[in-house]
């Protein structure tokens, strides 16, 4: 009986765990268009308070009432500091003032309140939605595609759909920040069949730790062979050194590809400001392709 115990509380904590690895929005496509239409209908009887700068439709009078406060906050810390008031120019201080109240600007939005959620519309076109929940969701009217973000910030959904029939075209999710392609990615053509299907998670073997260390141990041979020919006047030793210094110091970048053969593949890339090396790994046989490095040497 314990055993059966575990193997039932394992099966449920792999399908929670892999329930995580997607995020739904609550809403549907209907439910966005009504959004924007009430949203637009809204701001256009109300054209004394609210007004649309910069992308944006703001609530003039808090948007005024930030920007002021800020000036004067400036101003006062400014002659404290010992700026001489011929300095101290209005437009100067609305320049500073209009940089550093970007981060917090959206408290001057105008917002729509529902029960369980908020919302605001950036561009006419997209819809910028807070649940009660945490839950953030983008919708974009124009390319009809939706980007739903967790409470936590740790996993992003993105899907995009036909704009005929409001049929999903494609899933995607990536954890963040690192933007590391988790769950399963599905896509569907205009009917609604499944053309292409990829469990990120469960095709992949190794972690992209594991994918880097082995690859950039195998990496090493083909990639001076590669430079060799390219450089024949520049000796092994300035070769190996600056393949060392990319590898060491290099920002990495990586993501993972499914190819039409079902073939998991990581592309990697490592990049300085004097030289970016590419390739792709394949993820079972652990072989390198594609190999690719830009014609620059220090």
């Amino acid at each position: 009986m314990p055993g059966k115990l575990f193997l039932i509380s394992f099966f449920l904590i792999s399908l929670f765990t892999r329930a995580q690895n997607k995020v739904t929005s609550p809403f549907n496509l209907h439910d966005y268009e009504n959004m924007l239409k009430e949203y637009l209908d809204t701001v256009k009887k109300d054209t004394v308070d609210v007004v649309f700068e910069d992308h944006f439709y703001f609530i003039k009078s808090k948007k005024d009432s930030l920007i002021h406060l800020k000036m004067e906050e400036l101003k006062k810390k400014m002659i404290a500091d010992g700026k001489p008031l011929s300095q101290i120019t209005d437009k100067y201080l609305l320049s500073r003032t209009l940089f550093i109240i970007e981060t917090y600007i959206d408290t001057a939005y105008f917002k729509i309140r529902k029960k369980g959620y908020t919302y605001f519309l950036k561009n006419n076109n997209q819809l910028c939605i807070t649940t009660d929940k945490g839950i953030k969701i983008d919708y974009n009217s124009y390319g009809n595609t939706e980007i739903v973000i967790n409470k936590n910030n740790t996993l992003r959904t993105w899907n995009s759909y036909y704009p005929n029939n409001g049929q999903l075209k494609r899933t995607d999710t990536s954890k963040l920040p690192s933007q590391d392609a988790t769950g399963t990615s599905k896509e569907y053509d205009i009917n609604g069949k499944l053309i292409f299907i990829a469990d990120w998670d469960k095709e992949f073997k190794l972690t992209k730790e594991q994918a880097i260390k082995i690859s950039s141990k195998l990496l090493k041979k083909p990639m001076l062979e590669q430079l060799r020919d390219e450089y024949k006047e520049v000796t092994d030793g300035i070769l190996e050194r600056n393949f060392e210094k990319v590898i060491k110091n290099g920002k990495i970048s990586t993501f993972k590809v499914k190819t039409p053969a079902g073939i998991a593949i990581w592309h990697i890339t490592f990049g300085t400001s004097w030289r970016m090396i590419q390739y792709n790994f394949e993820d079972k046989s652990q072989k390198i392709t594609d190999l690719y490095t830009s014609r620059v040497i220090e």
